[in-house]
């Protein structure tokens, strides 16, 4: 219950040269064991796994924890930021593996291979309950952002439940977490792409998570960062940053639900001017003749080849 976000960008040096700078944000909410919901007082859910590359956990804490502690034991501190998502996903898959075979398989003597090679031996009820409870969410250990640069450029990756990495360099942005989507669709919204200017990209981003506490489970306090390939720079909760950002989200909120009014006031004219009231009324016959008159009109018109572009093919000389 949970969301972290990353995103790329540029800036310009004093020299002009543009370079890729990353955004990331993050709430402070833990669930425990599933039913109970914090929020840190004084900690972000951000490991660093060097001064340019950050990981942002969502989900089982402990289990991230340790897959993370696994995946150290196997990369070296300035390995490729794509080796780091691949190792860090396959160690969520062992824990996630281990945890349904302690879980579901040991009492019938099990491994998950054993299982599924052996499956023409089970009953298809045993073979049906015992496959709904391998896949259940709840045996998701949870999902990752991976991002930072190395000396190819900046990257950014999500691990998802299931354990499998993901590249976000060409979209530019990615969200993990129950307030993903919610996030998510506030980059397509602004369709985002990673050229964009760093500080647009950092509004942004404050922007999404703010739209993200949509969803159930999601917390108020933000952790706020931008990272170069020199390192990252933070911004706190109640930060004068994260403040200023809060005020310019209030007043855009204020000023979409402002806009709504007058949208609708304007198509109530409209709606007047073409019906004479503003009482909704089923069409008339020859209303709704007209309308589809119109609509074939609009479909052929749409549908007409354009032969200012040249576009269609000449007759051949005769």
């Amino acid at each position: 219950m949970t969301v972290c976000i990353a995103a790329l960008s540029m800036f310009q040096d004093v020299a002009n040269v543009q370079h890729p700078i990353i955004i990331l944000a993050a709430d402070r909410m833990i669930t425990a064991r599933r039913i109970r919901e914090y929020e840190f007082a004084d900690q972000t859910k951000l490991i660093w796994h060097r001064e340019n590359v950050a990981v942002m956990m969502s989900g089982s804490l402990d289990s991230l924890l340790l897959a993370y502690q696994n995946t150290q034991s196997r990369v070296a501190s300035d390995c490729k930021v794509a080796d780091l998502a691949k190792t860090l996903a396959e160690e969520i898959q062992a824990i996630r593996r281990n945890n349904i075979e302690r879980l579901y398989l040991q009492r019938y003597n099990l491994t998950l291979d054993s299982f599924i090679a052996r499956q023409r031996e089970w009953t298809p009820d045993f073979f049906e309950r015992l496959d709904a409870q391998i896949t259940s969410d709840d045996n998701d250990v949870g999902e990752v952002i991976v991002a930072g640069f190395d000396d190819s450029s900046a990257h950014i990756y999500t691990i998802e439940s299931a354990g499998w990495e993901r590249a976000w360099d060409g979209t530019g942005f990615c969200a993990v977490g129950i307030g993903a989507e919610h996030a998510e669709a506030e980059f397509a919204r602004a369709s985002y792409t990673p050229k964009i200017h760093w500080i647009s990209a950092m509004r942004l981003t404050f922007f999404a998570k703010r739209r993200a506490e949509e969803a159930p489970g999601v917390g108020y306090n933000t952790d706020l960062w931008y990272v170069t390939s020199q390192g990252p720079m933070y911004f706190w909760p109640r930060s004068r940053v994260d403040t200023a950002l809060g005020a310019m989200y209030y007043a855009r909120r204020m000023a979409e639900i402002q806009a709504d009014g007058t949208d609708s006031m304007e198509l109530g004219k409209i709606l007047e001017e073409e019906f004479d009231a503003l009482t909704p009324r089923a069409a008339t016959e020859e209303e709704r003749r007209e309308a589809e008159a119109k609509a074939e009109e609009a479909d052929a018109a749409a549908n007409a080849p354009d032969v200012s572009s040249g576009s269609e093919e000449s007759e051949p000389p005769g």
